[in-house]
């Protein structure tokens, strides 16, 4: 009988020591999970965290890109805030040589892109010399410049200063003259015409030379061709036209500052 109850003792001690050890276990194995969820909840924290910052890293990039161009990409139209507020910031400095059709071209441009009133805005050889962000300028109302120096470089670098990123030229050459070599009318944000593909004689060559022109500035530009008025460009060719018979018997020494003709400027068709 005492061997039965040291038995029944001993057996009772070891089920409760196996439950000791059990509960011990069972306490392991729960903060075993419990730590292992906290190590999986991290890791998709941070996860989460990297995926976040990756995106909105990437879906920062245009505006990075915007502020670090100097130059523009002639395919989009970039807007961005600067010292003058504009649906569109753009630039297009109509850039040639004397005689070679610039104020035709001017003209044309001005009348695609900006309001009917404004005048030329004529950047004469001395503009580095001018606060291109005077609100009083006419900078800050057109998007048409017109110019004969032939610093593309640092034109666009003072231009940059308004704010607006988006820069493009355009220029004419006339027999073999042109404003800056063949390396400039290779840039990607300029086009060069040629004086003799957008003359005319008539009123029909004209409205063919509107069309032609809206057409390549369409094609190679195609950032601004939701933005161009081709039927402005032609009324505007047309009041141009008017004012050089009633400016051609005038002095030089008059100017005619919307359309940019002096007294005494060709009155024949396309001689501009």
């Amino acid at each position: 009988q005492n061997c039965s109850n040291q038995d029944h003792i001993l057996q009772t001690q070891a089920l409760s020591t196996t439950s000791i050890i059990m509960k011990r276990s069972s306490i392991q194995s729960i903060v075993a999970l419990v730590a292992a969820m906290g190590v999986i909840a991290t890791f998709v924290c941070f996860a989460s965290s990297a995926f976040n910052n990756k995106n909105e890293g990437h879906l920062r990039q245009p505006e990075q890109r915007r502020r670090l161009s100097t130059v523009s990409d002639p395919k989009t139209i970039q807007y961005k805030g600067g010292p003058f507020s504009r649906a569109a910031p753009f630039y297009i400095v109509q850039a040639s040589p004397p005689r070679s059709g610039s104020t035709l071209m001017a003209n044309l441009l001005s009348g695609f892109f900006d309001p009917p009133q404004n005048d030329i805005c004529f950047l004469p050889s001395d503009f580095m010399e001018q606060d291109p962000t005077n609100p009083n300028s006419c900078l800050a109302v057109n998007h048409v410049l017109k110019t004969h120096v032939p610093y593309a470089k640092q034109l666009t670098e003072w231009l940059l200063k308004t704010g607006v990123p988006n820069i493009f030229f355009i220029s004419t050459n006339r027999a073999g003259v042109t404003l800056a070599g063949d390396e400039f009318c290779a840039q990607h944000n300029v086009i060069c015409f040629e004086y003799m593909n957008f003359v005319y004689s008539n009123e029909i060559e004209m409205e063919d030379v509107v069309h032609r022109v809206a057409k390549r500035i369409r094609s190679e530009f195609p950032g601004l061709a939701e933005l161009l008025n081709e039927q402005g460009g032609f009324q505007r060719l047309k009041e141009m036209e008017e004012m050089t018979q009633i400016m051609s018997d005038k002095p030089f020494s008059m100017v005619n500052s919307k359309y940019s003709i002096h007294g005494g400027h060709r009155a024949n068709w396309g001689q501009s």
